[in-house]
C-alpha cells in the first residue's frame, strides 16, 4: 500500500488527536504484525496524516478531526485466532470518552465531524462472521462518524456508503511489490515491509503466502512486467478450504470448499491448498485469479491480482460461484 499526499485546492484542514501512545503505538511495539498484515492501513493512514499538508495543528480551524486508534492491531495470541475485535471495541469507546471530555469538538455535532480508521474483517461491527456482523451493525458510538473502511459490501450493515470511505487492504509480499513501478511505492512502507519480512510469514490471514517469503525489495526496480508474463494458467486458488483451527462451517460459507469440489481436479484450473513459495509467480501466469471470501467478505487477493495483471474473479456467495461455475461449464 502506498499514500502520498498532494496539495489541497480546497483548503482542507484535519486535526489529528494526540492521543497517549497505549492507542495506537504502544500496541504497535507489542504486535509487530500490525505494521505489514493486511489490517495494517490504520498504521500507515495514521502516519501519513502527521506528515500530510491537510493537517493542522490548531483544532479551532480544523473541517474534520482524525482518532487514532489501532483497532485492528492486537493479537489474541493463539495460533490461527487473529486480531482481537473485543480489545478494539474497547479501545475505540475509550478514546472517545477521553476527547468528549478534554475537548469540546466531539460534542459538538456528536462525532459527526471525526474519522476513525476500522480496518478489521467487517470494521467498525467489530465482528468476524457476516451474519453477526450484518446483526450487530456499526457500534452505537460512531453511528454519526466517518469510517475508513476496508469493506465495501453494500448488502452488510457494516458499510454504510453514504458516509463510509473505502480504504485498500495492505499488500506487503515483497516479491509482489516488486511488481509495481518504484516511482509509485512510498519509501518508508518499503522500508516496513522489508525490515518485517519474515514476521509477516506466520500471519494467519495471509493464507495464499508462503511461510518463508522471498527476498526484500529490488534496488534496481520493479520486477519483469505483468503484461509480458505468459498466462499458461487459466484460473488459479491459492489457500485454505476449511479454517484449521476448528473447521468452522461458516468459514467462507462454503464458497472455498466447492471451488475445491468443482475444479479441483480441472485441467484449466489450478487449485492450491494452504501456502505455497510460488504464490506471485502463479498469480502472475494466470489469467483469471479467484477470490474468494474467508470470514470477511473482502480479500487482499483483490489488490495482489491487480499487482500481478491476473483477472480478479470475486466468489462471495455460493450462488455467485456456482454461477461462474455454470459459465465456465458452458464455454
Amino acid at each position: 500500500m502506498a499514500l502520498k499526499w498532494t496539495k489541497d485546492d480546497f483548503g482542507l484542514k484535519i486535526y489529528v488527536y494526540d492521543l497517549p501512545k497505549s492507542y495506537n503505538k504502544e500496541i504497535e511495539e507489542k504486535n509487530p504484525l500490525c505494521r505489514s498484515h493486511m489490517f495494517a492501513p490504520e498504521v500507515y493512514i495514521h502516519e501519513k496524516l502527521l506528515e500530510s499538508s491537510v493537517k493542522t495543528n490548531d483544532p479551532r480551524e480544523a473541517d474534520l478531526f482524525y482518532v487514532p486508534t489501532y483497532t485492528s492491531c492486537k493479537y489474541l495470541g493463539r495460533g490461527m485466532f487473529g486480531v482481537d475485535p473485543w480489545f478494539g471495541k474497547r479501545l475505540v469507546r475509550a478514546s472517545i470518552d477521553l476527547i468528549s471530555r478534554k475537548f469540546p469538538y466531539w460534542n459538538r455535532h456528536k462525532g459527526q465531524d471525526h474519522i476513525f480508521s476500522m480496518t478489521y474483517d467487517y470494521g467498525a461491527c467489530f465482528e468476524y462472521k457476516y451474519e453477526k456482523a450484518n446483526q450487530a451493525g456499526v457500534i452505537r458510538e460512531l453511528h454519526a462518524s466517518i469510517l475508513l473502511s476496508i469493506i465495501s459490501d453494500t448488502t452488510n450493515s457494516c458499510f454504510r456508503p453514504s458516509i463510509d470511505v473505502v480504504v485498500p487492504a495492505m499488500v506487503s509480499n515483497s516479491e509482489m511489490l516488486d511488481k509495481i513501478p518504484r516511482q509509485l511505492l512510498d519509501n518508508n512502507i518499503e522500508d516496513d515491509i522489508n525490515s518485517n519480512v519474515k514476521e509477516i510469514s506466520n500471519d494467519p490471514d495471509e493464507d495464499g503466502l508462503d511461510e518463508e517469503l522471498e527476498a526484500p525489495l529490488s534496488e534496481k526496480g520493479a520486477a519483469e512486467s505483468t503484461s509480458s508474463t505468459k498466462r499458461d494458467i487459466f484460473c488459479y486458488f491459492q489457500g485454505s478450504t476449511e479454517w484449521g483451527v476448528d473447521h468452522d462451517p461458516d468459514y467462507s460459507r462454503g464458497v472455498r470448499r466447492a471451488i475445491k469440489e468443482y475444479h479441483g481436479n480441472d485441467p484449466l484450473f489450478l487449485v492450491g491448498e494452504g501456502k505455497t513459495k510460488d504464490y506471485v509467480k502463479k498469480m502472475s501466469r494466470s489469467l483469471f485469479c479467484l477470490a474468494p471470501l474467508g470470514f470477511a467478505v473482502w480479500s487482499p487477493r483483490i489488490y495482489e491480482s491487480v499487482i500481478t495483471g491476473c483477472k480478479c474473479t470475486l466468489c462471495h456467495f455460493p450462488l455467485s460461484f456456482s454461477m461462474f461455475h455454470q459459465k465456465l461449464t458452458i464455454l
